[in-house]
């Protein structure tokens, strides 16, 4: 009879039942409290919600100097000084819009700048660009002193090292509006580290180098000996001093590593000195020398440079004390500027140069900018 088959599956049916009804009662509360850790606000009422304490944040504006080949860790520039403290989260700003979040994981104060562990994108930044400005909201509480990881070692190695660091290419959705109107009170939404590196591909990619000198201008105040003609129009030097300028029109053209670069620089130059008992006693001139010239630097790593130069050096005479026609036109004379030099880091931004030149052999120093 149907009943007996029935009868006799009976025990199989009721065991399977309560597995099932077992097995609910056992992952219904498991699934709960995954939803619950997937949702962190759920465990939140809406007044506890509300009555959140503001968040106290103070201002100031960064540099972008470079990044890790990891796109996690970057390196800025504290332009004000404003002495970042290590452990706290960083937000990036532009026009009042949120760029990146960063907690901060080391300080250089010798060369004022800090370095920024990413734990937060925006939308339309994928990366920083170099020599970029944003402004930074520091938030003062909550000061956590986090233990590195090994790649935050590593990317810290790679950026303190001054090598095998990316350049910054157009990869970033750059948006280029003013810093006006910046609001003072940091996201809270910042505490939510995402650890998730989406670029994890850049780090398979072949490594670019990035430049020793990321800097455009410069500009030198220089003194020594300038050359000219002397009455029987044979060479000779007299003693002034003057100011260049220069700026950079390529790097890394032939020479491409991380400690030996070379860039092209276009320099113009404004020198003046006096000329006294030229032809005889009593005359006096003041001469002008315009100089122009292109120079090409091969850089040694971050603090030495050599370079060679060629141009022209075209000499004016500006005040004749004795009205001496035949004297001024030799000294306004034209000639070639040759010659080559070093340059030696005196600073973040200061360099010692020497020229050896056959327009002129001198020494001066150079802000770069």
């Amino acid at each position: 009879m149907p009943w007996k088959g029935i009868k006799s599956k009976l025990p199989a049916l009721v065991k399977a039942a309560a597995l099932a009804i077992l097995l609910g009662c056992v992952l219904s509360p498991l699934a709960q409290a995954k939803s619950e850790d997937l949702d962190p606000k759920s465990q939140i009422s809406p007044e506890e919600l509300e009555n959140l304490p503001e968040i106290r944040a103070r201002a100031y504006k960064l540099k972008v100097a470079r990044r890790s080949n990891s796109n996690r860790v970057y390196l800025f520039e504290d332009i004000e000084n404003a002495h970042p403290k290590i452990g706290r989260i960083l937000l990036l700003k532009k026009a009042g819009e949120p760029v990146m979040a960063f907690r901060l994981i080391k300080l250089y104060e010798d060369k004022k700048q800090v370095a920024g562990k990413r734990v937060r994108r925006y939308k339309g930044y994928k990366q920083l660009r170099a020599g970029d400005t944003y402004q930074g909201y520091e938030k003062v509480g909550d000061v956590a002193i986090l233990p590195h990881t090994a790649q935050d070692k590593a990317d810290l190695k790679e950026l303190e090292g001054g090598g095998n660091a990316p350049s910054f290419d157009s990869e970033l959705d750059s948006k280029t509006d003013t810093d006006e109107g910046e609001e003072k009170t940091a996201d809270p939404s910042l505490m939510e580290e995402d650890e998730e590196d989406v670029d994890r591909w850049l780090s398979l990619t072949a490594e670019e180098v990035f430049p020793i000198d990321t800097t455009y201008h410069g500009l030198t105040a220089q003194f020594g000996y300038l050359r000219n003609f002397d009455v029987e129009s044979l060479g000779t030097y007299f003693a002034g001093g003057g100011i260049r300028y220069g700026l950079t029109l390529g790097r890394m053209l032939f020479l491409r590593k991380s400690n030996i670069q070379d860039t092209i620089t276009v320099e113009g130059g404004v020198f003046l000195y006096k000329v006294l008992n030229y032809r005889g006693s009593g005359d006096s001139f003041t001469v002008l020398p315009l100089i122009g010239t292109v120079r090409y630097n091969l850089l040694l790593g971050e603090n030495f440079t050599l370079f060679g130069y060629g141009g022209y050096m075209k000499n004016r005479v500006i005040q004749n004390g004795t009205e001496d026609l035949e004297s001024a036109a030799i000294l306004s004379s034209g000639m070639p500027a040759i010659g080559g030099g070093i340059m030696f880091r005196a600073g973040p931004h200061w360099h010692i140069r020497i020229d050896a030149g056959l327009d002129m052999i001198g020494a001066g120093l150079v802000l770069r900018f």
